[in-house]
């Protein structure tokens, strides 16, 4: 599950009405490491934004830069206390994998509390795939030795972490031979991800549960999110 935290928050949580006249009337700016604003990432931020306005009297506003530039801006932003990153573990994980540098660690940064949870994430296929679950496609992977199933996963991120799981897992129980069959596309936010899979890029993807539900079905009907 993808745990949220906000430095932001830190003042809200615990604010004193000197520290929040410090925000009265002023502009916030918010980046997030998200530029889709269909998906959890930007829902969750702007329901804590409404929150800072009301409490605060700011003018903040949700900036869905993507990641390199969120990294980049809270690194060269002014410290007026104005500038802010929702972020999620993503930003824990992309250190972890090396697809951000060490600068960029949780200990370089102030972390406010957490607030919110999502609800879980899955793995994804088109409804006429020829497998309804991962335990699926690991046997028909082993069945049709000339087959292979493409992951789309966006480096340094939760769908990293689910996709190295889940290679484990598969080359523990099935060989490595199978195992690498299931290859790796770079893909990026879970815009980009959806798009992939239907372009037919992408055979598998990986994303927030939530997300795929926002999607309209009547203009995606090849897609399920029934990979779990």
């Amino acid at each position: 599950m993808k745990k949220f935290a906000a430095l932001v928050l830190a003042l809200v949580m615990c604010a004193s009405p000197v520290m929040a006249a410090i925000y009265d009337g002023q502009r916030v700016r918010i980046v997030i490491g998200s530029t889709a604003v269909s998906g959890d990432s930007y829902m969750l931020s702007d329901i804590v934004n409404r929150y800072l306005q009301k409490y605060l009297g700011c003018n903040s506003k949700i900036d869905p830069v993507g990641a390199n530039e969120a990294f980049a801006t809270i690194q060269t932003a002014a410290p007026d206390g104005l500038t802010f990153m929702i972020f999620h573990d993503m930003t824990y994980l992309g250190v972890l994998f090396g697809s951000y540098g060490k600068e960029y660690a949780l200990e370089n940064m102030t972390v406010g509390p957490r607030v919110g949870q999502n609800p879980g994430s899955c793995f994804a296929a088109k409804a006429n795939a020829p497998y309804k679950d991962m335990k699926e496609m690991a046997d028909w992977l082993k069945a049709n030795p000339d087959k292979t199933v493409r992951v789309s996963v966006e480096l340094g991120s939760v769908s990293n972490l689910g996709f190295v799981i889940y290679y484990v897992w598969l080359k523990d129980t099935y060989g490595e031979d199978v195992a690498n069959r299931m290859r790796f596309v770079v893909g990026g936010s879970t815009d980009t991800k959806l798009q992939q899979i239907w372009d037919g890029n992408a055979d598998v993807i990986f994303g927030d549960y939530s997300s795929f539900l926002q999607y309209d079905y009547s203009h995606w009907p090849e897609l399920t999110s029934s990979l779990r």
